[in-house]
């Protein structure tokens, strides 16, 4: 339960990306794996790696639902039961937060379920990120500001960056070519490189891009760039 100390999570939005891939790490090996789950419209939704691709409301309404059976007070301890799993993401979440920021999540839920690992973990996520296009546009624009010049013009160093964040859009169901906007901004830093053959090859790349002889995306760049 202390696998952010000495830094807990405090809701900021630079530190919910990585918040997140350690909530991914955690819960491989926990009885409460279940819980990051959860069905939408008949398709089950990942809520750690697409939690913009569920509402809210949607998350409180199972939530109220399995925190007003009648049995509830029996089931939140008997093991396996959804509502056991729910409770003990509930409270990994609560033990990996700043006290602050975990009494903001609580003043936001009902008291009745304030308990439920999916509905704190909905609320925590949409602190930062309101809907899905909030959190997309979020992402492409950490890549858009990100230089080869910060990772010391080491392009293998630099293509891990957007690498990571592009993982993260296209797995809330994007079709990599959605963000093809971002080509122009990885093109540019790719050609800063002191490297002449590879400078040369990414002209190549680009010009043949614009051309429409090459049909690319962030992602497949990125993939043939390293």
């Amino acid at each position: 339960m202390r696998w952010l100390e000495p830094k807990k999570y405090d809701g900021t939005p630079d530190r919910l990306i990585p918040t997140l891939n350690l909530i991914h790490l955690r819960r491989q090996n926990e009885v409460w794996y279940e819980a990051t789950f959860m069905s939408a419209n008949g398709v089950t939704v990942d809520l750690v790696h697409q939690f913009s691709k569920v509402s809210w409301t949607t998350v409180k309404d199972q939530a109220k639902h399995l925190w007003s059976l009648s049995n509830a007070s029996v089931q939140r301890h008997t093991r396996g039961i959804r509502l056991y799993n729910s409770r003990l993401f509930g409270l990994f979440l609560l033990n990996s937060l700043t006290p602050d920021f975990a009494a903001l999540l609580h003043s936001r839920i009902d008291q009745a379920y304030s308990s439920d690992g999916p509905l704190l973990f909905i609320t925590m996520c949409n602190h930062v990120h309101q809907n899905h296009l909030a959190f997309v546009e979020s992402i492409k624009n950490k890549i858009r500001l990100r230089i080869l010049s910060e990772h010391n013009n080491d392009v293998a160093s630099y293509l891990r960056f957007p690498q990571d964040n592009l993982r993260i859009i296209t797995s809330t169901g994007d079709a990599p070519t959605t963000h093809n906007d971002l080509l122009p901004h990885i093109f540019m830093q790719l050609r800063n490189t002191t490297i002449p053959l590879f400078q040369q090859k990414v002209l190549q790349w680009q010009r043949s891009y614009m051309e429409n002889t090459l049909i690319i995306s962030p992602t497949s760049l990125i993939i043939m760039a390293d």
